[in-house]
C-alpha cells in the first residue's frame, strides 16, 4: 500500500511540474520521462498548453455568446471554432511522452489553421451587425459596447495565437541546425530599424502600385539597438501605420507635392 501511494504521489507531482511550462523541472522530468532535452522542453510546453488552452478557448466562446456580437452568423461561426478546438484538446491525452506530444502537436497545428481566418470572419460579422443597424463606419466606431467587446476579443486572441505559434515554432526549430538568434517566434536580437526598413519597402511597393508613387520615409534615431521581441508583431504594426500614413499623404497632397 505504501509503495502504490508513493508511486501515485510521484505521478501527480510530475504532472504538476510539467504543466507549469516554466522549464524549471527538466532535471526532475529526465528521471521519469524518456527523451532528449529538446523533447522534454516540448513535452513541458505541450503539457502547459494542454491545461491552459481549453481555459482560454472556453472563455472566448462564452464571452462571444454573451455579447451583442452574438447576433451575427459570422460571429457564431467563430464561436463554433472555439468550441470545436476546446473539445479536441480535451479529448487529447496529456502529452507526457514523445509519441503523445507528437499527436498533440498535430491537433494544435490543425487548430492554428482553423482559426487563421478569424480576423476576416470577425470583420464580416462586424459588417453584418453594422448593416443590420443601418450604421456607417463612424457611427459604428462610436458604439462603445461593440468596440469594447471587439477589443477584448482581439487582445485575448493575440495571447492564444502567441502561445500556439511559439510552441509550433519551437517544434520547427528542432529541425533547423543553422545558428540563429530565434527561440521559437522570439528573436533575442530583434532590430526595430531593420524591421522598420522592411516595412517601409513593403508599404512603398503597395502605395506605388495603388497610387503610382509613394512618399519618402526617413528613419531617425538609434539604428543599432536590438531587443528580445517577436519581429512579426513589430512588422505588422509598422506596416499598418505606414500604409495608412502613405495613403493619407497621397490623398491629401497628391503625388506631385508629397
Amino acid at each position: 500500500m505504501r509503495y502504490f501511494a508513493r508511486k501515485k504521489q510521484v505521478s501527480v507531482d510530475l504532472k504538476t511540474l510539467m504543466e507549469t511550462g516554466q522549464g524549471k523541472s527538466l532535471d526532475k522530468m529526465s528521471h521519469n520521462v524518456q527523451g532528449t532535452e529538446s523533447q522534454l522542453v516540448l513535452m513541458q510546453v505541450a503539457c502547459f498548453l494542454h491545461r491552459e488552452l481549453p481555459v482560454r478557448l472556453a472563455h472566448r466562446a462564452i464571452e462571444l455568446e454573451s455579447t451583442v456580437l452574438a447576433s451575427s452568423k459570422h460571429i457564431q461561426e467563430v464561436c463554433s471554432w472555439y468550441k470545436q478546438s476546446f473539445k479536441e484538446i480535451r479529448e487529447c491525452e496529456l502529452p507526457m511522452d514523445v509519441e503523445k506530444e507528437a499527436r498533440f502537436a498535430q491537433v494544435i497545428d490543425s487548430i492554428y489553421l482553423r482559426h487563421s481566418t478569424t480576423l476576416m470572419t470577425m470583420a464580416k460579422g462586424a459588417h453584418e451587425i453594422r448593416s443590420k443597424g443601418g450604421l456607417d463606419l463612424r457611427e459604428f466606431s462610436e458604439q462603445e459596447e461593440y468596440q469594447r467587446n471587439l477589443d477584448d476579443f482581439y487582445m485575448s486572441r493575440i495571447g492564444v495565437r502567441m502561445l500556439i505559434g511559439q510552441y509550433l515554432a519551437l517544434r520547427e526549430a528542432r529541425h533547423d541546425e543553422r545558428d540563429t538568434s530565434l527561440i521559437g517566434m522570439v528573436d533575442r536580437q530583434a532590430s526595430p530599424y531593420l524591421i522598420a526598413q522592411q516595412a517601409i519597402d513593403d508599404a512603398t511597393f503597395m502605395c506605388t502600385r495603388q497610387h503610382g508613387d509613394a512618399p519618402e520615409v526617413h528613419v531617425v534615431g538609434r539604428t543599432d539597438l536590438t531587443l528580445p521581441y517577436v519581429p512579426s508583431h513589430i512588422s505588422y504594426i509598422m506596416l499598418e501605420l505606414l500604409k495608412n500614413s502613405m495613403r493619407a499623404t497621397v490623398e491629401e497632397h497628391g503625388i506631385d507635392n508629397m
